[in-house]
């Protein structure tokens, strides 16, 4: 497994940004991950690399890894979702994003559709058009402080002063909307259920209104007990066990 190699490489820097939570021996989890990868025991190497996520060991180079250990298990749903997460960290890593569509591919999923406004958000991750939306207003402010602290503060702001706060003001702004785009797109879900089946109420008694592919992304309306009320991008709605339905970004 090549990223997992460099993953446990790189495992204090991952170890140190969750020391309360890393468990007590991620390097030796890392270790078990790769010997049964190698062995082709995927589901075991898939276990020992989602526990190691469960306690707080977060980075795009495990998720991948995780991705691929599902993929080659046969279990499309867990295999995006794991890629769809690691997107969410480095959204244009040329492999994350090559086993994502080839996993799709395999599935016989579409490719998500996204306009022109949805691609540019998917291009960065949330912290990126954070940061780019302050440092636009920091920008502005910086422009207009200029004006504000000149001796001949009766005169009117030069034309550098205003074109300056325009571009710090609508590049913050184009960066916040990029940046709520983004969140608004990794609130949904997956469908990690191997045969997710939808029912016209939350029981497991309820009638099957209709089945649907592992892998999908789909909106989750609300909650009720242990069913969720999902809904996929052409309309279909209906009740499943929550448990079937893996949150891009968990709560």
């Amino acid at each position: 497994m090549r990223i997992l190699l460099a993953a446990a490489i790189g495992l204090p820097l991952l170890v140190g940004s969750a020391p309360a939570r890393a468990g007590s021996d991620p390097q030796a989890a890392f270790a078990r991950a790769n010997e049964a990868y190698a062995a082709g025991e995927y589901r075991a190497a898939a276990e020992e690399l989602q526990s190691l996520f469960e306690k707080g060991v977060v980075s795009s180079a495990l998720l991948y890894d995780l991705g691929n250990a599902h993929a080659k298990d046969g279990r499309p749903g867990l295999a995006i979702l794991a890629y769809e997460r690691a997107l969410s960290l480095a959204p244009r890593d040329p492999d994350i994003l090559a086993n994502l569509r080839q996993t799709r591919s395999g599935a016989n999923l579409p490719e998500p559709e996204r306009g022109r406004w949805q691609t540019i958000a998917a291009s960065g991750t949330v912290d990126d058009w954070a940061w780019a939306a302050i440092a636009g207003v920091v920008l502005t402010c910086l422009a207009l402080s200029r004006h504000a602290l000149r001796i001949d503060e009766d005169r009117p702001p030069s034309r550098a002063v205003v074109a300056t706060a325009l571009v710090g003001l609508v590049g913050a702004t184009t960066a916040a909307g990029l940046c709520l785009t983004r969140l608004e797109e990794l609130d949904r879900s997956v469908l990690v259920a191997e045969a997710p089946a939808l029912r016209v109420a939350p029981f497991e008694t309820a009638t099957i209104s209709t089945e649907l592919p592992s892998g999908l992304i789909v909106d989750v309306e609300r909650r009720h007990d242990d069913f969720a009320l999902v809904r996929t991008d052409d309309g279909q709605a209906g009740w499943m066990p929550a448990a079937g339905v893996g949150e891009i970004l968990p709560r």
